[in-house]
């Protein structure tokens, strides 16, 4: 395994996933039958355990991706504040318990084929598997109040 500097033009706000993958695919040496693995910071709760099951779902099954996810009962608005669309029927409103499964991706782990990556040019290939995590991997870092749940959620009991 070998580091590589990320550029300033890939260590912004705007720059895409895809860039900086696209970066660490041109600077990285890998077989024609790799697999990539994507982990990113800001989703800091998975374990090694999950990485290995993740990448022996991505082998075993034979598909173009996986991707962790865990269970979500959200509903959803989509637009501006006035006027918004419910992207769910909203004079039937759906209780939780009568929602239909969804999944909601938690950013901890994406793996795909370097295959893939070459046909589709997206970390999600058309053969896709969801990796199912526990809502307790839910948490994705994005400012201070996530980082001190994160800190709090790696916490042995008794340093609580």
């Amino acid at each position: 395994m070998q580091g590589l500097l990320r550029p300033e033009q890939f260590a912004t706000d705007s720059a895409s996933q895809e860039e900086v993958i696209d970066h660490v695919l041109e600077n990285t040496p890998m077989p024609g039958d790799g697999i990539v693995v994507l982990l990113q910071p800001t989703s800091p709760l998975r374990k090694a355990a999950h990485i290995d099951e993740a990448v022996e779902l991505l082998w075993r099954s034979h598909v173009h991706s996986v991707v962790s996810v865990v269970p979500s009962h959200v509903l959803l608005w989509h637009g501006e504040t006035f006027e918004p669309d419910a992207l769910y029927p909203v004079y039937k409103r759906p209780n939780r318990q009568q929602m239909r499964l969804q999944w909601e991706e938690n950013g901890a782990i994406y793996a795909f084929t370097l295959a893939s990556w070459l046909t589709y040019h997206n970390r999600i290939g058309k053969r896709r598997l969801l990796y199912a995590m526990s809502d307790e991997h839910r948490l994705q870092v994005d400012g201070l109040h996530e980082l001190a749940w994160a800190h709090m959620s790696l916490l042995k009991p008794e340093e609580l």
